[in-house]
């Protein structure tokens, strides 16, 4: 269900950004796969890793940490997702960052 009242929805979500090492991507995100997008290692701090050690443990919440900061490290971004219904999270895999068109 999306934000609002109406019959309308959220078809898509394309996130523009660039890496640490200059090159400009985009993700796309499915709204109907994922609910929930974290724009900042803190945004996904505050929110996201107190659900996943409340509902899972402080072992799994460490681990997402350390694959956030990982990721970090090597693109100088990173941009957490949730996935709908089955409650894991979702890093962009290489197949899914697609360079912007006419690159």
């Amino acid at each position: 269900m999306s934000i609002g009242t109406g019959a309308g929805e959220i078809l898509s979500v394309t996130v523009r950004y660039r890496t640490a090492d200059g090159v400009e991507r985009a993700l796309n995100v499915d709204p109907r796969q994922e609910d929930a997008l974290f724009l900042s290692m803190e945004a996904a701090e505050k929110f996201l890793l107190p659900y996943y050690r409340s509902t899972y443990g402080g072992t799994v919440a460490d681990e997402l940490k350390r694959r956030f900061a990982s990721e970090q490290q090597m693109m100088g971004i990173t941009i957490p997702r949730h996935k709908k219904i089955c409650s894991i999270l979702m890093l962009p895999r290489e197949e899914e960052i697609l360079p912007p068109k006419g690159s």
